[in-house]
């Protein structure tokens, strides 16, 4: 995969996260954390050949963010093959904690072949969790969609 960040359209986001992994960052112009990630999003597009990165302007594709329910910014959303499998969305997220999250992913996807805990079953790996957004708490997920409970790790 390219090294360069594609920017996604409401016209064009389905085809460009429909093959492989694609890591879409949803920003805003407005947005002061998500400007200072820019930078690093960019070295991560440099760096990461085992993933596509979209930058998605939410100004510009306001009901796309309302159908992928992004309630919050900055918010980073990874998909595999047209599927989003993870996300992390916090207003003071920094490169440091965005890269510890990708590689905590990418590092799950790679043991399972799919987000998943020992028992083989999609989503939830024991200690994994994905910030509910909007909600502040951390709740378990299988697949994007909430399963219940918060987790106490």
């Amino acid at each position: 995969m390219s090294g360069a960040v594609a920017e996604a359209t409401k016209e064009n986001f389905s085809e460009l996260v429909s093959q492989g992994l694609v890591l879409v960052d949803v920003w805003g112009p407005r947005c002061a954390p998500c400007i200072a990630l820019t930078p690093h999003v960019e070295r991560i597009a440099e760096q990461r050949t085992d993933l596509k990165v979209v930058k998605l302007d939410s100004t510009k594709a306001r009901r796309l963010c309302m159908e992928l329910r992004v309630r919050g910014l900055p918010a980073f959303l990874l998909f595999r093959d047209g599927q989003e499998i993870a996300r992390v969305a916090e207003p003071d997220l920094t490169a440091p904690r965005l890269t510890a999250w990708l590689d905590e992913t990418l590092e799950s996807l790679g043991e399972g072949g799919e987000l998943g805990h020992a028992q083989g079953q999609a989503g939830h790996r024991a200690g994994r969790t994905r910030r509910d957004i909007g909600t502040g708490d951390r709740r378990l997920h299988h697949g994007g969609r909430r399963v219940g409970g918060v987790c106490r790790h």
